[in-house]
């Protein structure tokens, strides 16, 4: 195969890239790259951070392994970078047998090019099983030509995931936006119906953020959106998602989180904000929560929202500052607030709140 046809094999192979999964593009242009240079096996390998996956194609198809730590010429190549590197399979080339070649997999001679990519470390590797047969000139500028095919392949992969980031995250808060929240919540409920479970929605909304923004300006109440977000991302678990609901409300998601400890959670953020959010003129700045829960307080999105959306409002009106939850009768009879007898947490660790 010459360097022309080659490349066009490898444009056509590269084009999928952003509609397909990276398992069919990857295969496709490392199998052809293989046929190409005559190799017995290509693979390419990612290093972020000590995390280093290999992606192989040989006669049996395209197979993938990850190790926490770096072996082989991982080692060799966080050492010292290099362009490039061929020669026999050997003790002292840096080669390992069963890491840098397929496992049950003999390696003779090998060939390597680096994928110059700023994000991570990448590199293709290729592997010819007889160490009498050494690479010839047309093989290894192939193999380069492949390898800056890969580099445009896996920067257009790197620019749509910031691009799909983008589309799902406030801008303003750089937290998750409504489209996120509601692919979550959507996923959330399909989950707790098919195993039974419950989880809970907690609706945030800033109090008296008009008047603010209207003495201070709407920076300033930006500027406390953002403070918010950054509470609410410390105070809620790994599992959990806060997002961006509308203008001036988040909604949080709690796996497997009954309501008592929804609100047990609730009011703590609640006096979390109370204690470190003040505006601008040093005056108190607070948020008022709703509680609703899955599937007593609604059965689908707009039903679970609209039970949040409604004991959030009840809490508007009884004062603000305040955490309301439907309750066992669903008729949002359950609160807590700074003038109120504190609701007892039944659950106060973030690992456990059932």
């Amino acid at each position: 195969m010459d360097a022309l046809r080659l490349s066009q094999d490898l444009l056509e192979c590269i084009d999928l890239g952003p509609s397909a999964a990276r398992e069919v593009w990857l295969h496709r242009t490392l199998e052809r790259l293989r046929l190409a240079v005559g190799a017995s096996f290509v693979s390419l390998v990612e290093d972020r951070d000590g995390q280093v996956t290999r992606w192989f194609v040989d006669r049996d198809g395209l197979k993938t392994e990850a190790r926490e730590l770096r072996e082989g010429l991982a080692v060799r190549l966080s050492r010292e970078p290099k362009q490039f590197l061929s020669g026999l399979a050997e003790a002292g080339s840096g080669f390992a047998q069963g890491i840098d070649g397929p496992s049950g997999f003999s390696v003779g001679t090998f060939a390597l090019r680096s994928v110059p990519l700023e994000s991570r470390s990448v590199w293709v590797v290729a592997g010819i099983s007889r160490p009498d047969e050494s690479w010839c000139d047309r093989s290894l500028a192939l193999l380069e030509i492949g390898t800056r095919a890969l580099r445009t392949a896996l920067h257009i992969e790197s620019e749509m995931e910031r691009l799909e980031d983008l589309a799902m995250t406030d801008g303003l808060t750089l937290i998750p936006n409504y489209r996120y929240l509601r692919q979550v919540l959507e996923a959330e409920m399909e989950r707790a119906r098919r195993y039974g479970e419950v989880f809970s929605v907690v609706m945030v909304d800033v109090d008296n953020l008009k008047q603010y923004n209207a003495a201070h300006g709407h920076l300033a109440g930006s500027e406390v959106l953002q403070r918010i977000a950054a509470v609410l991302r410390r105070e809620i678990r790994g599992s959990d998602t806060v997002a961006k609901y509308g203008g001036d409300e988040f909604l949080l998601v709690l796996p497997r989180t009954v309501a008592s400890g929804a609100l047990a959670l609730s009011e703590r953020i609640r006096r979390r904000l109370n204690e470190t959010l003040v505006g601008r003129g040093g005056e108190a700045l607070s948020c008022s929560f709703g509680v609703a829960s899955f599937p007593k307080d609604g059965f689908d999105y707009e039903g679970l929202i609209a039970s949040a959306d409604r004991v959030l409002y009840e809490a508007k009106l009884d004062g603000r500052n305040r955490v309301v939850w439907t309750g066992e009768s669903g008729t949002g009879g359950v609160k807590s607030g700074p003038e109120r007898e504190r609701v007892r947490e039944i659950s106060t660790m973030p690992g456990d709140r059932r």
